[in-house]
């Protein structure tokens, strides 16, 4: 069997607002899916930011060409994201463009299959055509899990893990039907352990893929959107494929997509597959968050921390000395050791105690509560105001 090339993103977040750095993403990914030869797209989630109008001025006609040009390529196909994003029905029209090779939206407990020989995916399985079995897991809410039934909290988690857990079975029991052929998993939501972001691990709680449920499928690769932050699950061949580009501040990671091989030693089946995963980036510049506690000085700026990246510096400040900041000395540093544009610095101004406070809580006078509040506040009160 010939090796299978397949280009893989997620979280493309297109709106009006985005649309300048999601569209220049897409024509990456496209110009590279297009030299590579791939026999497939793939997006898993979230292609919407928010709900797009179809007219000129919502540039959704730009997505809709990028779109077009792809499957004049290569298949594509995607998976449902988080509501707010990918509203209900979103992808529909895709599916109508008049193209080379065709746009499938891939659904839950349902098998899809590429077949490069015609180059389009199909839902039906054929012997000695069907090239890569595809499964489908779009973000799936409650109501999913829960239609029609009336229970309390601890009843509907239990059947929340439940449904997710049969949903997952029936997916492991297709993959054994197919054997003889590599499996693609397309996915958005949480997976167990999870990263949120480079700093914060996805807490217990909510709809969550276990790591142990996502491995007995034995997909040989499982492509994850929801977490902006590129990351591999465990050992399990499951990645999130990250943002397309930097959607908060203080996102710092390059921003990349993939292109996944699936190859064989031998002709012999059942196939051993081979997997070799290529990360492409992105052209935008990672950003980068930096918090300095003012000390009465102009900050230490290294190069090393800052060159190449967007960056966004806070300094935090008590207020009365606000003025002894010069912001545009500052930014001319930044500038100075490579920070890009787009950066920017800003004056957090430090908390002081409020009327919250235990001792001012416990002062019986307005007197005494004010003394305290000017105490906590290393401000002075004039005697005047106190009479």
């Amino acid at each position: 069997m010939k090796p299978i090339k397949i280009a893989l993103t997620a979280d493309i977040h297109d709106s009006r607002e985005n649309q300048e750095k999601a569209i220049a993403s897409l024509k990456v990914f496209l110009k590279k899916g297009k030299e590579e030869k791939i026999a497939l797209f793939s997006i898993a989630g979230d292609l919407f930011d928010k709900a797009m109008n179809n007219t000129s001025n919502s540039g959704f006609p730009q997505l809709e060409q990028v779109i077009k040009q792809m499957m004049d390529v290569a298949p594509v196909v995607v998976v449902e994201g988080t509501v707010t994003h990918d509203i209900k029905g979103c992808y529909d029209i895709f599916r109508d463009i008049d193209a080379q090779y065709n746009f499938t939206i891939l659904h839950p407990g349902k098998p899809y299959f590429l077949k490069r020989r015609y180059f389009c995916v199909y839902d039906t399985y054929t012997e000695g055509e069907s090239d890569l079995l595809i499964l489908g897991l779009p973000e799936l809410s409650k109501e999913h899990f829960l239609k029609d039934k009336q229970m309390g909290k601890a009843e509907s988690d239990e059947a929340i893990k439940a449904g997710m857990q049969k949903l997952l079975l029936g997916m492991a029991a297709t993959r054994k039907q197919y054997p003889d052929i590599p499996c693609l998993i397309v996915a958005h939501g949480a997976i167990a352990g999870a990263k949120i972001s480079q700093h914060q691990v996805l807490p217990p709680g909510g709809i969550q893929i276990g790591r142990d449920d996502l491995a007995m499928i034995g997909a040989d690769y499982i492509s994850l959107g929801h977490y902006h932050y590129a990351q591999q699950i465990g050992d399990l061949p499951a990645y999130y494929e990250g943002s397309a580009f930097p959607i908060d501040r203080d996102e710092s990671d390059q921003k990349a997509f993939s292109i996944v091989t699936f190859s064989y030693p031998n002709e012999r089946r059942p196939y051993d597959t081979f997997l070799n995963i290529d990360r492409v980036n992105y052209p935008h510049a990672p950003k980068k968050k930096i918090v300095i506690e003012w000390s009465g000085s102009l900050p230490t700026i290294k190069e090393a921390d800052v060159k190449g990246f967007i960056v966004w510096m806070q300094i935090k400040i008590d207020r009365e000395l606000r003025h002894t900041i010069d912001i545009f000395m500052i930014e001319r540093r930044l500038n100075h050791f490579g920070a890009l544009i787009g950066s920017e610095v800003e004056i957090v101004d430090n908390p002081v105690e409020t009327i919250r406070s235990a001792e001012i809580q416990n002062a019986v006078t307005l007197r005494e509560k004010v003394i305290i509040h000017a105490k906590l506040s290393d401000k002075k009160v004039a005697e005047s105001i106190l009479d």
